[in-house]
């Protein structure tokens, strides 16, 4: 082994020591270096094919979920995985596009921005908490809340895992994972691939990525990426449509593989993000106002008739929001034998620039800016059995630490208020001044998951996982002058708190293979998810309670009729205990989404997939999932009694869908049992049709069309005014190109039949009793052009 070899595993294994300040002190030295060290390394001549290249016959596909490449068909796992090709025709742009794919994931907009699979996950806008669904990019886990941005100019392969998967992929994974993987450099020719496509609203998806072999052992590929789209939602306030979006990234990776016995990869990543309003939504239903504020905040002078079809928004403030992003991470693999070493090393950043406004009506209460500036460290070190032995295990050790501060200052003349006690020019903030916060959460764990074959066709599964988390927050409030507190000039007091935590979880499980055709496997799974120390404005530091989930799973899997016929069903219950939810926090001004407890929350149904190839030329697909997602204990907030649907209230404190006011106290609270979780479908189905045939003059014409269905849902489960009506929506495209895949040019469909549907529904802010809806960019059709080519 060369000495820089024995260096890069040095690197991956010394990760733990000061990694946060090692990486910090050093970052845009470590970022030159890379290139500048991989490019003079020694040349060995090695063929690396790219993961988008690998395929199996049939409708099989590939996958890494137990963290060595295997059939889908063949692990114990509700697994799910889609195709560069798949996901480029149909022009899908991000992670979040997985919610017109795959049915059993969602992604919600309700108090942040995150993942739901099965029903379950946590969406929060407080950086100092974290997902239940994670995002894992190259390995590494993304542990960034609110953060689902990554693009897929150059993705390999999508893969979402349902179900807990804390026993491989350890953090923010107790409800499932989305597991992505990019496209990796190769020796053996330079090439490059280019897309653009241009449609309604200006929307447009730029990328172009170029491989190059640098010598006969290292290759560097670079990668940028353009993405537009222009809002639709008209403001009469401004005169203007609201809802712009603008992303930009480059990336730059380098494969380095000196000998068979080790290789390592490179990534260099940064991302640039800016949307406006920073959240985009219109009056659903007026309120009584707040005092000499009248209903609305002065959108009727407007004309803009609420409604749950409004689509005409109020907002006078410019707010924004800039989210910067990106990265360093290093995969170090040492072939011993049969097995494999791989260390993993990552730094990430991700910071952002908020204007925030409250209501998004022409009267503005309060507004200002939040600056939030994250960082992540990340450590793994990974021994890989061999396949197809007796055993075979995958056990690491792992480190996380991401810390997070954030400046943030929300004050205004809450609708005269300001003037009337303090002066022209006051401004009120609950806390009064700005507040500052810091946060911080470590994780440790040791961790092994393999299967152990006591016959050919029976497998013992088996996995553990032993966590120590610990976190801590605090917050404190700076004096501004001309701003107030609403009792005067008194600051909210500084307050700190920490929590830790050690947690043993596993998984155990059988599988029986009756051909190798069809296997059957059943597991149960014990989760976790760590607890949180959270700053929150206004207020004091929380502790939110660590989550765990028992978890039971039994499917089949098979393939049949020479591969032309692909059957899996999935049964599945999950028991939550301590679920970090996301609530609104009505004592707070302005009210707040805050993550804490709820005692229980239950979830179970059926999965089903079904693909069809009855002519190599033409694929269906059919996969549905359903899910009752509903809460066993959990004590909510009571929602305004002046909303349409008027709140029951009740004087048993174990009465379920009332509000019940504790004696002597302002404290009330719903019993949310057997209400349904947020943005809970109870039916999720995806149809889709492909037809890929090959033409004369070595030409190819490909078509798919797409219908993605959702039943109804709730923003908020205790709430009837939340409930947002069943869906569903068509996406299609068209292509001709060639059958070497140099070129190709289509037409594409988003949301054929323009089917309107609002994201959410939330409370209006200080408006008391009145409604919002969260409005999605995809609810307007999308239709264009595109060009792909690669040479």
């Amino acid at each position: 082994m060369s000495r820089f070899a024995e260096e890069l595993i040095f690197v991956g294994l010394a990760g733990q020591r000061s990694a946060g300040s090692v990486f910090r002190s050093k970052k845009a030295s470590v970022l030159a270096a890379v290139g500048l060290v991989a490019m003079a390394c020694p040349a060995h001549a090695q063929n690396v094919a790219p993961e988008a290249e690998k395929a199996t016959q049939g409708l099989d596909i590939i996958v890494t979920a137990t963290r060595r490449e295997a059939r889908a068909q063949d692990i114990p796992i509700a697994v799910s995985a889609y195709s560069a090709q798949d996901i480029a025709k149909a022009n899908y742009r991000n992670p979040g596009d997985l919610q017109y794919v795959s049915p059993s994931v969602q992604v919600s907009t309700s108090g942040g921005s995150g993942f739901t699979v099965r029903g379950v996950g946590t969406n929060s806008f407080n950086a100092a908490s974290e997902q239940t669904v994670g995002m894992v990019i190259d390995g590494i886990v993304y542990g960034f809340v609110d953060d689902i941005g990554a693009d897929f100019s150059d993705i390999a392969r999508v893969e979402v895992l349902r179900g807990p998967q804390g026993t491989q992929f350890g953090k923010n994974a107790s409800a499932g994972v989305v597991n992505i993987m990019t496209e990796r450099p190769t020796t053996d020719r330079i090439y490059g691939v280019g897309h653009f496509s241009y449609g309604s609203f200006n929307d447009t998806n730029a990328s172009a990525r170029l491989n190059l072999p640098l010598s006969d052992d290292l290759a560097m590929m670079v990668v940028g990426s353009y993405q537009n789209r222009d809002g639709w939602v008209y403001n009469p306030v401004k005169d203007k449509d609201e809802g712009d979006t603008h992303q930009y990234g480059v990336k730059a990776k380098f494969q380095w593989t000196p000998s068979p016995d080790f290789d390592a990869f490179v990534s260099i990543d940064y991302r640039n993000n800016y949307t406006s309003p920073n959240f985009l939504s219109t009056y659903r239903s007026l309120g009584i106002g707040n005092g000499a504020i009248p209903p609305g905040f002065g959108i009727l002078d407007y004309g803009i008739v609420p409604g749950p079809e409004n689509t005409q928004a109020g907002i006078s403030s410019d707010a924004f929001r800039r989210t910067k992003t990106g990265g360093v991470s290093l995969e170090a693999n040492l072939h011993l034998g049969d097995y494999t070493l791989t260390s993993l090393t990552a730094y990430r950043e991700l910071n952002r620039n908020i204007y925030r406004t409250l209501g998004g009506t022409p009267i503005v209460f309060a507004e200002g800016p939040l600056k939030d500036e994250n960082n992540q460290v990340s450590q793994e070190l990974r021994l890989v059995s061999p396949t197809g032995g007796p055993v075979e295990f995958v056990g690491g050790l792992y480190y996380y630490r991401r810390h997070g501060k954030s400046a943030g200052l929300l004050a205004g003349d809450f609708g005269g208020l300001a003037s009337l006690f303090y002066g022209e020019g006051a401004r009120i903030a609950d806390s009064g001044g700005e507040d500052h916060t810091r946060n911080t959460v470590t994780s440790f764990a040791s961790y092994v998951d393999g299967r152990v074959s006591l016959t050919d066709k029976l497998k013992l599964i088996g996995g553990a996982r032993l966590t120590y988390d610990k976190s801590s927050a605090h917050l404190s409030t700076v004096a501004v002058p001309d701003v107030y507190g609403p009792f005067g000039p008194v600051l909210n007091p500084a307050g700190s708190a920490k929590t830790d935590n050690t947690d043993f979880s596993w998984r155990i499980g059988a599988q029986y293979e009756f051909s190798p055709e069809v296997m059957v496997y059943a597991t149960a799974t014990r989760g976790y998810k760590g607890p949180l120390a959270l700053p929150v404005a206004g207020s004091t530091p929380r502790i939110v309670a660590p989550e765990t989930v028992r978890a039971y799973e039994a499917g089949i899997k098979s393939t049949l009729l020479d591969q032309r016929l692909l059957f899996n069903l999935t049964l599945f219950t999950q028991k939550f205990r301590n679920f970090q939810t996301s609530v609104l926090d009505t004592s707070l001004v302005p009210p707040q989404f805050v993550i804490s407890n709820a005692g229980g929350m239950r979830s179970r149904g059926v999965e089903l997939s079904v693909s069809a190839r009855p002519v190599p030329a033409l694929t269906f697909t059919a996969d549905g999932t359903f899910q009752d997602a509903k809460f066993t204990d959990f004590r909510a907030s009571c929602y305004s009694e002046y909303e349409p649907i008027g709140l029951p209230v009740t004087t048993d404190p174990d009465a379920r869908g009332a509000c019940y006011t504790v004696p002597g106290t302002s404290d009330s609270y719903i019993q949310a049992a057997g209400d349904p979780l947020p943005n809970a479908s109870r039916w999720n189905v995806s149809l889709s049709a492909a037809y890929d045939q090959d033409l004369g003059d070595e030409l190819k014409f490909d078509a798919v069309a797409r219908y993605v269905y959702r039943s109804a849902f709730y923003t908020n489960g205790v709430d009837p005014n939340t409930r947002i009506g069943g869906y569903g929506i068509v996406n299609a495209n068209i292509g001709l190109g060639a059958q070497d895949d140099s070129w190709r040019v289509g037409v594409f469909a988003r949301n054929l039949f323009n089917t309107y549907y609002v994201a959410a529904i939330e409370t209006g802010i200080f408006d008391t009793g009145g409604l919002t809806n969260v409005i999605s960019p995809e609810a307007r059709r999308t239709l264009g052009v595109v060009l792909d080519g690669r040479f």
